[in-house]
């Protein structure tokens, strides 16, 4: 397969994956089971934790793949796209981690104290 076959298909199965998702709505927007309406303190508790899981791994895979040495310039070209792609996953885990902290710190009683939100992605 060359280059260009490759890159056709891979576009193909972007544009297959972005139809899916279309259909069932906003994609991505909330985990199986997450209710932003749920105001307690042990489901704030729960998420935070997901989402800081979720954060780490996301930072874990940006850094991992930003380690990569001496490639062929097509696996760079993807793996660009792919960091540009995690970036904004990145963000919107830190997002939700940060919806997620602020609610325990909203429903903890007074001597609890949030989780830190990790810093921020520089990468994004």
């Amino acid at each position: 397969m060359d280059a260009e076959l490759f890159l056709e298909e891979i576009d193909h199965l972007l544009d297959l994956e972005w139809a899916a998702d279309k259909s069932r709505g906003r994609p991505g927007r909330l985990l199986p089971g997450e209710d932003l309406a749920a105001a307690d303190l042990e489901n704030a508790r729960h998420w935070t934790d997901v989402y800081t899981e979720l954060v780490d791994f996301t930072r874990r895979l940006l850094n991992a793949a930003s380690a990569s040495e001496e490639v062929p310039l097509l696996r760079v070209m993807e793996n660009a796209r792919d960091q540009t792609l995690r970036q904004h996953e990145l963000r919107r885990l830190e997002l939700h981690l940060a919806f997620w902290s602020e609610r325990c710190g909203r429903f903890a009683p007074p001597p609890y104290a949030p989780r830190q939100i990790p810093e921020q992605s520089s990468n994004a």
